[in-house]
């Protein structure tokens, strides 16, 4: 039995839920930049950091990040400010370190505001403006959450600034929560779908019992064709020509939905079932995550 569902009965509400992530230098080895001035032409020993040019990845990183506050704006300038004005948020010396979080660790974004990063007995935190701040609140790096970066600038030294830390942070995830209203009205769905219930020899079908076939293929017949009404104040009556006494009205376990290919999409199970009275209507309400 089927019953269509208008899309007035369906809502969708999306939130965002957040999982802890601790990594450190053997899991996420840092990267390091440098400026590199008059020549484009390296030595792969001083030059390249884990495969990738310094100059370039200085370059590439300064573009999109670290352009001057004079023609900085929020179209141009990838991260948060505080305040695009400001000369102490974005500093870039010479040299940077690059701490990579690949993205299926940080999912949409690193939460805001989420970010620890202790190198040995120190601990620098987010606040919350794409800044990596000391305990006196000195800027020492930033940090990008929509691309998983945390950049180190204050006073960096190729091979040694970070060659171990560990890295706490909190990675984004959007989760939609599916929310469908199913009303059964008095006349619906009052027919078993259970085999079992034609073991007595009768079954209910539109408010009638009707002769059915006994497992030996003798005729089996009700009690012609008698009407039972389902109220309350009929159960006497009805019970006495309805073998089961529960009007042969479905119990109600599982529901399923389906597309409109007819496809089976999900699979609610209640934990009690709930039984059909063919005069009382029933609502039904299903959350699920997508």
């Amino acid at each position: 039995m089927f019953k269509e569902i208008p899309k007035s009965d369906i809502s969708v509400k999306p939130f965002k839920v957040y999982k802890e992530y601790s990594v450190n230098e053997s899991t996420n080895v840092p990267y390091f930049g440098k400026q590199v001035t008059g020549s484009y032409f390296f030595d792969e020993d001083n030059d390249f950091t884990q495969g990738v040019s310094k100059k370039v990845l200085y370059d590439s990183i300064k573009a999109q990040f670290y352009l001057n506050p004079q023609t900085a704006s929020v179209l141009t300038e990838g991260g948060l400010r505080e305040n695009y004005t400001s000369t102490n948020e974005r500093n870039l010396g010479t040299e940077f370190v690059l701490i990579s979080i690949p993205q299926e660790e940080y999912g949409e974004n690193i939460k805001i505001g989420s970010v620890e990063l202790t190198t040995g007995s120190v601990t620098y935190t987010d606040d919350g403006n794409s800044n990596l701040i000391s305990g006196s609140g000195d800027v020492v790096g930033n940090i990008f959450y929509d691309q998983g970066l945390i950049i180190w600038t204050d006073n960096v030294t190729s091979g040694s600034t970070l060659e171990t830390f560990q890295l706490d942070y909190r990675a984004t995830t959007t989760i939609y929560e599916n929310e469908i209203f199913i009303p059964i009205k008095e006349g619906e769905f009052n027919i078993s779908q259970n085999p079992s219930a034609n073991d007595n020899g009768f079954i209910k079908y539109d408010g009638y019992i009707t002769s059915v076939t006994g497992s030996n293929g003798e005729l089996l017949t009700g009690s012609n064709g008698e009407v039972i009404t389902g109220g309350f104040g009929d159960y006497h009556y009805s019970s006495s020509i309805d073998p089961t006494g529960s009007y042969l009205a479905p119990f109600i376990t599982t529901i399923g939905l389906y597309d409109d290919n007819g496809t089976m999409v999900a699979n609610a199970k209640l934990a009690t079932p709930i039984k059909k009275l063919p005069d009382y209507p029933i609502n039904f309400l299903i959350r699920l995550d997508t």
